[in-house]
């Protein structure tokens, strides 16, 4: 997976500002976990810093809507816990499961199989789609309601 050079330079100088007036950032990105983390985490080719990215974005409040923006608007970087790659699968139609998704799964089946959908999305803060998909991963062979 190659990067743009002038954005991996934009994120090495700490410049990404340019980079988010450029894309027209959202006003909702200023209550991201990433804020506040290395900015050139979530423009790395190492596979160990695409997972310190993902981490900080597991528990953002913002994911969700942090992806659905990157899923129209970003080509390069890792926005809502998901790669340029993982988004280009999304774009298409793919389901895409990552180790944070199944960490979550593992830690929370009872929840995510058991509780009303509405509670289940508002505690992970995740879509719908997410939810069912959950449940289907954990339980293939009932359907999820």
């Amino acid at each position: 997976m190659t990067k743009r050079p002038e954005v991996v330079q934009l994120a090495i100088q700490g410049r990404l500002e340019e980079l988010e007036r450029d894309l027209g950032t959202p006003a909702f990105f200023a209550d991201s976990k990433c804020k506040d983390a290395d900015p050139t985490l979530f423009f790395a080719e190492s596979n160990s810093k695409v997972a310190q990215a993902k981490d900080v974005c597991a528990t953002c409040p913002i994911r969700q809507k942090c992806l659905d923006w990157a899923l129209e608007n970003a080509e390069e970087g890792i926005y809502g816990a998901k790669t340029p790659r993982e988004r280009k699968k999304l774009r298409a139609g793919a389901d895409i499961i990552d180790i944070n998704d199944i960490r979550i799964m593992k830690e929370q089946r009872d929840l995510i199989l058991n509780s009303a959908l509405d509670k289940a999305i508002a505690y992970f803060r995740v879509n719908e789609r997410t939810i069912y998909r959950w449940r289907e991963l954990l339980n293939p062979t009932q359907k999820a309601s």
